[in-house]
C-alpha cells in the first residue's frame, strides 16, 4: 500500500495507477473492448436525442428535448468522431480485428458508415438545412401527443416539460438557417412549393383547438400538490410559437 504522507510516494502514485489503467485496458479482449464501445454509443444516442429514448421504451429523459443549437450540432459531432476514432482503431489493428466474430465486425462496420455519415454531413453543412419538405422538426413535433406516454400525472408534467422547451428548440433551427443563409447554404425556393401550408396547419384556430390540447380523463391530476400545479398551469402554446417558423419562412 502506498502511503500518502510520504511525498515522494505521493510523486509515484500517479504513473502506477496510469500504468493500472492501460494494464486493465491491455487485458481487455477485442470482442469486450467493441461490445464496451456499442454501449457507450447506445447511452450517448439516447442522451443526445431524448425522443428516440422514448420510442425505445427508455423513459429517463421523458422531459427533454434534443439540442438543436448549432453548439448541440457540433457537440454530437465532436462525439461521433470520438467514438469514429476509437472504432477504426480496433478495426485497424490486424490482431484485433481477426479476434472479432463475423457478426461484431459487421457492425462495427455498419457502425463507422453511420459515425463518418454524422461527421461529415456537419462538416458539409446538411445540419444547416434542416428543412427539406419531406421530413421537418415542425411537423414531428406536431405529433408529440401520439408519440409519449399519457398516462399518468408524471407523464403529463413530462409533456408540459417538452412543450415549453419547444421555443428553445424551434429557435435553435431559425439559428441554423440563418447561419445556412449566411453562408449561402439554402435549398432552392422552388423546392418548397406550398410549403407554408404545412407550418400554418398546426397555428390556425384557437389555442384550445390545437392539436396539442390532450385530455386528462382517467388521470387522477390532484395525486400530489405539485403535479396539481403543474398540471393546472398554463403551459407554454407551441402553436404561437410555430408562427415565427412562418415568419422566418416569409421574410427571411
Amino acid at each position: 500500500m502506498i502511503s500518502t504522507s510520504n511525498p515522494r510516494s505521493r510523486f509515484w502514485s500517479l504513473p502506477l495507477i496510469v500504468f493500472l489503467t492501460l494494464f486493465l485496458h491491455a487485458c481487455q479482449s477485442p470482442e469486450d473492448e467493441l461490445t464496451a464501445l456499442f454501449q457507450e454509443w447506445e447511452e450517448q444516442m439516447v442522451l443526445q436525442d431524448p425522443m428516440l429514448a422514448t420510442s425505445l421504451g427508455d423513459h429517463r429523459f421523458n422531459d427533454r428535448l434534443a439540442d438543436s443549437s448549432l453548439d448541440g450540432v457540433m457537440e454530437r459531432a465532436e462525439t461521433a468522431a470520438r467514438f469514429l476514432d476509437r472504432l477504426e482503431a480496433i478495426l485497424s489493428d490486424p490482431g484485433a480485428r481477426s479476434a472479432l466474430s463475423e457478426a461484431d465486425r459487421l457492425n462495427a462496420e455498419i457502425l463507422v458508415l453511420q459515425l463518418q455519415d454524422q461527421v461529415e454531413s456537419v462538416a458539409l453543412g446538411d445540419h444547416l438545412l434542416p428543412l427539406n419538405g419531406w421530413w421537418d422538426y415542425h411537423a414531428t413535433f406536431a405529433e408529440l401527443p401520439n408519440r409519449v406516454p399519457l398516462n399518468t400525472v408524471e407523464d403529463l408534467d413530462n409533456y408540459i416539460a417538452r412543450l415549453e422547451q419547444f421555443p428553445a428548440y424551434n429557435q435553435g433551427y431559425i439559428d441554423r438557417m440563418r447561419e445556412g443563409i449566411r453562408r449561402g447554404v439554402v435549398r432552392p425556393a422552388e423546392v418548397f412549393g406550398d410549403y407554408l401550408a404545412s407550418v400554418e396547419a398546426h397555428t390556425a384556430g384557437p389555442p384550445e383547438e390545437s392539436g396539442f390540447v390532450v385530455s386528462v380523463d382517467g388521470i387522477d391530476v390532484g395525486a400530489t400538490t405539485e403535479s396539481a400545479d403543474s398540471t393546472d398551469s398554463e403551459p407554454s402554446d407551441p402553436t404561437t410559437d410555430l408562427a415565427t417558423t412562418t415568419d422566418f419562412n416569409t421574410d427571411d
